[in-house]
């Protein structure tokens, strides 16, 4: 019980929806995703550039294809 009201009072003090090391992870996956251009298409596909690589990624099904 006590570490439960420990953990709830840190919770009450965040900022932001995440922890500092969730967020930390977070903004390393978004400083090496900046290389990629993402367009969404319809029923929940995307098509992902890097250079030349063009891959068409269906979220519904979790596949991509290159």
């Amino acid at each position: 019980m006590v570490r439960n009201q420990k953990r709830y009072i840190i919770v009450e003090r965040l900022n932001s929806r995440f922890t500092k090391r969730a967020h930390a992870d977070i903004e390393k996956m978004i400083a090496g995703a900046g290389g990629y251009e993402r367009w969404m298409a319809r029923h929940n596909k995307y098509q992902i550039k890097c250079g030349e690589l063009d891959v068409t990624v269906d979220m519904n099904s979790h596949t991509c294809v290159a």
